[in-house]
């Protein structure tokens, strides 16, 4: 059943395959690759939630598979369920929080059982921390090596119970797949055979390079080499019995070498009976529902006779992909129909056609989601990122500037450069002023669209019968948003870049050093031109007046000149109208009160 939903998915996927093969077999080729070992040799393949056991002669370059066996429900995960119900009951203690095992915290301590398995498989005992797993509490997960295997006790169990079932006697075992790397695992497998299994191979690589190895051979690069593979289960049709009930006629038996073909002879059970149903069956229980069913057909048109007397030759034919043709004819008319299980919805060529175009319309519905999301990550970091609020802080200061420019006038000696700016500015103010309030009305406009659209996006239901339009929709209308967010962004960014360049002329132009002290003092600070303003400031001396003393203590401050803005206010106490403290007696007076209060 999985080689033929394999073919299926192939299929749908436009992809021919030439020939599957086994997991185990594709390991004895790559260990053969490795090591000239001749003899027979059994693989166990241990994965996440299957395991498989192949018993195969390998010599002078032909590989026989004589037996396969396994477990479809047994894997390596079953082994992290173990361990994960081990540690919600420990950590569920532990913080007296019982639903520990669900929503994110169960995810977290799930992947951390996961974890601590493969470390125990190097390390004697292994610990980590998860951190916040419930509340602001972490978690800390310690196993050894010793407790791990006795929480395994029961599933390695089952792992030798499945090994048991193969007949033959291996020379060599090769033991691979993830599971395959626990030490306990590899114990037990010995412990059955009596074989320290092999480390000739990779164990998580070895189906790959076997799989090449086959393609290889397909494609006469690898000469001298042959695959035999082998049935799986025996196959059959459904019998009525002597007893008026059902049984199962095997015609291919479990273990026939592939390709296979196999015929048997039956007849009619009621008179005048012109209709047979061939029921096809693999497995081993001798009632067909205990088995599985992998298809049906009929075969129509028998002459009308007693019961017992036609003669419907049905054949069994398997080719070297193990897929399956079931042919039945009737021997008197020749009349011929069959069945080819080649996947195991037996579809037809329309229903083939039809999944092929939904997973092409599921692929670009995919492409689109993920456009989508770049889409909407690019509109919501220019919404984000533009800090447009920074446009008015800059025009006020900017206006600031310009206004004390042109009330100072006289003051500024320009640069030939700086002239060419004023020019500019006073050419051009009063557009680039209209241009920036028309860009941030466009902005807030753009925005809205920006998160009408973003939200259009979270609530998409990517289940509804209308996705494609749905996405279609998004899709047309964020290509036409996102340039107009963009060109939004870049008009206000080049406008913030122009208020810039003009603020630092205006702040930075040469200042006549003809004038007052105080004056200068007074226009650099206005220009929150600091150092320059206590400089001209210091040329003051001496202070006679409030004003400047007040002017002296502001430029301190600004420039966190704690130490200077004391001395100067120390100084000018007087001056200033203000009294200093005396400590000694306010220290006195605080203890007088201090001792009359009864504390209670």
């Amino acid at each position: 059943v999985q080689k033929q939903a394999t073919r299926t998915a192939a299929t749908l996927a436009r992809i021919t395959v030439l020939r599957l093969i086994h997991e185990p077999t594709a390991a004895c080729l790559a260990q053969r690759s490795n090591d000239p070992f001749e003899g027979k040799l059994l693989v166990v393949d241990l994965g996440a939630g299957t395991l498989d056991l192949a018993l195969l002669d390998v010599g002078a370059g032909v590989f026989e598979v004589i037996e396969i066996e396994g477990d479809n429900l047994l894997g390596s995960s079953d082994l992290d369920e173990i361990l994960f119900q081990h540690f919600v009951g420990v950590v569920s203690k532990e913080t007296g929080t019982e639903s520990i095992g669900q929503g994110l915290p169960g995810r977290r301590l799930r992947q951390a059982c996961e974890e601590l398995k493969v470390e125990l498989s190097s390390h004697l005992s292994w610990n980590l921390k998860l951190p916040y797993l419930v509340g602001t509490k972490t978690v800390e997960l310690s196993l050894r090596r010793e407790e791990l295997e006795k929480l395994a006790a029961p599933w390695l169990k089952r792992i030798q119970a499945t090994c048991r079932k193969i007949g033959g006697r291996p020379a060599r075992v090769l033991l691979i797949g993830g599971g395959g790397m626990m030490p306990a695992v590899r114990r037990s497998v010995a412990e059955i055979f009596s074989l320290e299994p092999s480390l000739g191979v990779d164990p998580l690589t070895a189906v790959a390079r076997g799989a090449v190895l086959q393609a290889a051979i397909l494609a006469g690069e690898l000469k001298d080499t042959l695959v035999l593979d082998v049935v799986p289960f025996s196959l059959g049709i459904k019998l009525k019995d002597a007893g008026e009930g059902f049984a199962i006629s095997r015609l291919i038996p479990k273990h026939a070498s592939i390709p296979a073909k196999k015929s048997g002879t039956y007849t009619t059970t009621s008179d005048n009976q012109t209709v047979v149903s061939i029921e096809i069956f693999q497995g081993e229980k001798p009632k067909p529902e205990d088995n599985y069913r992998i298809g049906q057909f009929n075969l129509e048109g028998i002459p009308p006779a007693k019961a017992g007397v036609p003669n419907i030759e049905v054949t069994f034919e398997i080719d070297a992909n193990c897929l399956l043709r079931v042919t039945a004819c009737d021997a008197a008319t020749k009349r011929e129909r069959h069945i080819s299980i080649t996947d195991s919805h037996l579809l037809a060529p329309a229903q083939v056609t039809a999944l092929q175009q939904r997973l092409r319309e599921t692929q670009t519905n995919q492409e689109r989601l993920v456009q989508l999301q770049k889409m909407a990550e690019s509109l919501a970091g220019l919404v984000r990122d533009l800090a447009v609020t920074e446009l008015p802080k800059l025009q006020r200061r900017f206006g600031e500037l310009l206004h004390n420019y042109e009330h100072q006038m006289a003051r500024y000696a320009p640069a030939p450069s700086d002239n060419l700016t004023l020019l500019e500015i006073y050419r051009e103010r009063y557009d680039v002023e209209a241009r920036a309030q028309l860009a941030l009305d466009r902005w807030e406009n753009l925005k809205k669209s920006a998160q009408a659209w973003l939200d259009r996006r979270t609530a998409l239901d990517i289940g509804s019968a209308k996705i494609d339009q749905e996405l279609a929709g998004l899709f047309t209308d964020g290509g036409t948003l996102t340039p107009r967010v963009r060109d939004g962004a870049g008009a206000i960014a080049e406008l913030m870049t122009t208020y810039r360049r003009w603020t630092d002329v205006v702040e930075g132009l040469s200042v006549n050093p003809d004038g007052g002290a105080e004056d200068l003092a007074r226009h650099f600070l206005r220009l929150t031109r600091y150092e320059e303003a206590l400089s001209h400031f210091r040329r003051c001396a001496p202070i006679s007046s409030r004003n400047q003393v007040d002017l002296g203590l502001e430029i301190l401050a600004r420039l966190r000149q704690r130490e200077e803005y004391a001395k100067l206010l120390d100084i000018h106490l007087q001056l200033l109208g203000v009294t200093k403290p005396d400590f000694v007696r306010l220290n006195h007076s605080v203890r007088t009160f201090a001792s009359s209060v009864v504390w209670i």
